[in-house]
């Protein structure tokens, strides 16, 4: 596990001391990533949370209970 840290570790030194248009394209690279990254954690909450809205509404149409319905909000 220590050997990959370092490996990952050497690898980034090895990019950073690039050209500047190496270092440039790394960089945008790592940003689309992080970018992706942070576009799919947002996509995931808000599918969480609509999932659950419409379930509460599903339960409400459904004739269930509001006291068992807020329970779960």
């Amino acid at each position: 596990m220590i050997n990959e840290y370092i490996r990952e570790a050497v690898n980034e030194l090895e990019v950073i001391s690039q050209d500047e248009i190496k270092r440039m394209e790394y960089n945008a690279r790592q940003k689309a990533i992080w970018d992706y990254n942070t576009l799919m954690e947002e996509n995931f909450s808000r599918g969480i949370l609509q999932g659950r809205a419409d379930l509460l509404a599903k339960m409400a149409a459904d004739g269930v209970p509001e006291e068992i319905i807020r329970k779960y909000m």
